[in-house]
C-alpha cells in the first residue's frame, strides 16, 4: 500500500461552552485557528450510551498491529 500525500489527523472534543468561552474572534481569525474544521453538535438525549457498541479491543489487536505494521513495512 502506497500513502500518497499521508497527513495527519487528529479529532479533538470539547464541550461547547468550554470553547466558545476560550475561543474569542480573534482566537478564530487567525491563522493558527484556520488550519481546523470546527463541527458543533446539538444533545441528543433519546440517544443513551447503551444504543452504541462496545468493542472488545483485545479481539482486534493482533489484526490492528499487522495492518499498522504493513503499512512501514
Amino acid at each position: 500500500m502506497v500513502i500518497e500525500k499521508p497527513a495527519l489527523t487528529i479529532l479533538g472534543l470539547s464541550a461547547y461552552t468550554s470553547f466558545s468561552r476560550e475561543m474569542d474572534t480573534t482566537s478564530l481569525l487567525d491563522d493558527f485557528a484556520q488550519r481546523f474544521r470546527y463541527v458543533i453538535g446539538r444533545a441528543a438525549p433519546e440517544r443513551l450510551a447503551v444504543n452504541y457498541p462496545i468493542y472488545d479491543f483485545c479481539l482486534y489487536r493482533a489484526s490492528i498491529k499487522s495492518a499498522w505494521d504493513d503499512l512501514f513495512a
